[in-house]
């Protein structure tokens, strides 16, 4: 498979949703996701280090770390947009689907020894990541429909 990326090829619209999406995601890393009930209530909060290390936590058997997989997805989700593959519509969808489950969760695992926290509050870090995804998969959608238009435009003049 190609990995190389030619960004004058791509689209407008494809420009604007990765552009746009990108963007959105780098704010809600500089932003704390959620809140716990500690004292240290945002020692959970901070999203670059969920967005860098997340996955990894399903090593210590916390089924909620899945939801962080949405990480993986959202960029595999971004590179077959980029190689104009549908499947990219999947991959977005599921990468929204579970971020968004994450606001369905009462607590999560907080500890190595198992300890549960329940989440007081979801942050900016967390709604922005979620938005981040949502646009990727608007403009997926958007540019799959423009895409038909111009072949459907293209066969017409033919």
């Amino acid at each position: 498979m190609d990995f190389s990326i030619d960004i004058k090829s791509l689209s407008l619209t494809k420009k604007i949703t990765i552009g746009f999406s990108i963007a959105l995601l780098i704010l809600a890393l500089t932003q704390p996701a959620f809140y716990i009930d500690r004292e240290d209530h945002d020692a959970w909060a901070n999203s670059f280090l969920l967005f860098t290390f997340g996955w990894s936590f399903i090593l210590g058997g916390s089924t909620e770390s899945l939801i962080w997989w949405a990480n993986p997805l959202y960029i595999t989700a971004i590179f077959f947009l980029v190689k104009n593959r549908k499947i990219s519509i999947i991959f977005s969808l599921s990468a929204l689907a579970l971020a968004s489950s994450f606001m369905f969760l009462n607590e999560i695992m907080t500890s190595e020894s198992g300890q549960m926290s329940r989440i007081t509050e979801l942050k900016l870090g967390y709604k922005m990541w979620v938005l981040s995804f949502a646009v990727l998969l608007i403009g997926t959608l958007v540019d799959l429909l423009f895409d038909k238009t111009r072949n459907n435009s293209r066969t017409t003049i033919s």
